[in-house]
């Protein structure tokens, strides 16, 4: 979609970076961490992971995240900002909404391409009370 001129964003959810769990991957790319004993959640860093991220897959503009921190180059006043975790604590639909819009809103004087993964419905299960 680039080539074609497209500005290509990607808001919400991926899980297509590697995770400590992922058996064939870490085999292939880390044996000498696939045979330890005991593998956790941090075993598999940032680095390791982010050639995998979206800004790295042909996404010009990400707001990439799941709950509370979302991996992002713009903020959801539509500024541009060097690759950063950004928290947010509010419901992570109404999050994802909004850099939606954002990305839309900065965008729409141009072909532009959107992915958007929303995390609902998804473990965990949550609801706002309105």
């Amino acid at each position: 979609m680039q080539s074609a001129g497209y500005v290509t964003g990607m808001v919400g959810k991926w899980h297509l970076d590697p995770n400590f769990r992922m058996m064939p991957w870490l085999n292939e790319k880390y044996p000498e961490l696939a045979r330890r004993e005991g593998l956790k959640a941090t075993d598999v860093t940032f680095d390791m992971k982010l050639p995998y991220f979206p800004s790295e897959r042909g996404f010009d503009e990400t707001f990439y995240g799941a709950m509370y921190r979302y991996y992002a180059n713009y903020d959801l006043e539509g500024n541009d900002i060097d690759w950063q975790y950004i928290p947010d604590d509010r419901y992570r639909l109404d999050v994802q909404s909004d850099a939606a819009i954002t990305f839309i809103e900065r965008n729409h004087d141009q072909p532009f391409f959107l992915y958007l993964a929303y995390y609902a419905p998804h473990l965990p299960l949550e609801a706002t009370d309105e």
